[in-house]
């Protein structure tokens, strides 16, 4: 799961690490954690970084809980075990990172990232030999995991599923989950290999053997994995790759719940399946809720995960999907049992083909203001434009009846700019967005 949260000193995905900087983080998080959990996945740099971290902890006087390797869903089911969880996952490429986890299995915001740099600039002193400390292991927590999804999922999933373990820690939830609810389960690459680094799950090279097998076995869908088991790819009876935000509508539409949250920027069939605007049926056994809402939060994983934390049902944050009643952190292997269960009993092709489609355009333009700048110059134009305007941060979003744009600053690699983003099911309704859109960053633009 991609997110801000996870740039924790140098574990950025464009900044090398170290195992010293592991030994940094570690007594960095001691300042303020007491008891702190540790997991990793199985990639050969993971360990080395779990035992850097682990060693900066103990020598700051921090007690550490450690889950060994387990996937990052499994992990944070039991972040409450203590004060917070460092996660130690695998970069393409690059020695293992850290994501670091709260309690309720939410992942660290912002302000909670910055507090750790103050920390390391002015670390406290270290602890004497009597007060370092205790390191203890914590075995078991997969097969609690799993037995806990199984309970959620009433009922058997009488599908057939082709899944792809991606030789990560998924081999051990997704097929033996599968498999307690009724499916037919072919897993392929569900064994751990510490050196095996599959392709980015955006490059459709990396779908081809599993569109291969789904297409093999007459009936069947498919379900890739990534190694630490926080999003899926899904395939369906056709072998056609659903995109991962209809892949959320599908769970909306199935699932019914009450409360979603989702980014400014997501997609409308999300919302349109969430309101009801969306005419295809659907068999299901949950049952309609008497309300229903979003919660739009800014492009941030940290802000979904806590918007489900407080009560959201659901949460879709750029491919990741978190589900309520658990740990608050993108789940692939909920996803994957929900989405067998869903396709027991309906066709995700003929679901999917029936969902509207809706054209999207987005523009760039170079800025150098101050984000308070530009806030305030956003705000003092917003008047000069029609429709209902919402702000979430350094986004603002003008929602209209027949579609919406969204104007925000952020980075681009090293250059900042401001982004239009515009979404409508009518081409002429889409350029009309996006002159309004350009209008009012030029004004914007001009006060800078």
């Amino acid at each position: 799961m991609n997110q801000r949260g996870r740039i924790v000193l140098k574990s950025s995905q464009t900044g090398e690490m170290s195992p010293e900087d592991g030994i940094v983080l570690g007594r960095a998080l001691a300042a303020d954690h007491g008891r702190v959990v540790v997991a990793r996945d199985p990639m050969r740099s993971s360990s080395m970084m779990a035992d850097a971290v682990i060693s900066g902890l103990l020598s700051q006087g921090a007690d550490v809980i450690d889950l060994g390797v387990v996937g990052i869903p499994v992990a944070a089911s039991r972040s409450d075990l203590g004060d917070c969880l460092v996660y130690v996952a695998a970069r393409p490429g690059m020695i293992s990172g850290y994501f670091l986890v709260n309690p309720d299995g939410s992942l660290f915001r912002d302000d909670q990232i910055r507090h750790l740099e103050v920390v390391l600039q002015n670390p406290p002193p270290a602890p004497d030999h009597e007060g370092l400390g205790g390191y203890s292991i914590r075995d078991g927590i997969t097969e609690e995991y799993n037995a806990k999804v199984e309970s959620m999922f009433v009922g058997g999933a009488g599908c057939t599923v082709v899944v792809d373990c991606r030789c990560g820690c998924g081999a051990h939830s997704v097929p033996q989950i599968l498999n307690a609810l009724g499916a037919d389960v072919l897993a392929v690459n569900a064994q751990w290999d510490e050196d095996f680094h599959p392709l980015p799950t955006a490059d459709e090279d990396s779908l081809d053997g599993l569109k291969r097998l789904v297409g093999a076995t007459p009936g069947s869908i498919g379900i890739g994995i990534n190694p630490v088991g926080t999003a899926v790819d899904v395939v369906d009876e056709q072998g056609d790759v659903i995109p991962m935000d209809r892949v959320f509508a599908l769970l909306v539409l199935y699932m019914r719940p009450a409360t979603i949250a989702i980014t400014a920027d997501a997609p409308s069939v999300i919302e349109d399946a969430l309101m009801g605007r969306i005419d295809v049926e659907v068999s299901t056994p949950f049952e309609e809720p008497p309300e229903r809402s979003a919660v739009m939060t800014q492009d941030s994983a940290a802000a979904i995960c806590e918007a489900v934390a407080s009560g959201a049902d659901l949460g879709y944050y750029h491919g990741s999907i978190v589900f309520g009643g658990g740990a608050a952190i993108g789940d692939g292997v909920r996803t994957a049992a929900a989405i067998a269960k869903m396709a027991g009993g309906n066709s995700l092709h003929s679901v999917t083909e029936r969902l509207p489609s809706y054209i999207r355009d987005s523009r760039t333009y170079e800025c150098q203001m101050r984000p308070d700048v530009f806030r305030r110059a956003v705000e003092e134009n917003l008047g000069q434009v029609a429709g209902r305007t919402s702000q979430y941060g350094s986004e603002f979003r003008v929602s209209m009846d027949g579609g919406w744009f969204l104007v925000r600053l952020r980075q681009d690699g090293e250059d900042q700019v401001v982004e239009t983003i515009a979404e409508s099911q009518d081409m002429a309704y889409i350029i009309g967005l996006m002159e309004m859109a350009d209008e009012l960053v030029q004004r914007v633009l001009r006060a800078e």
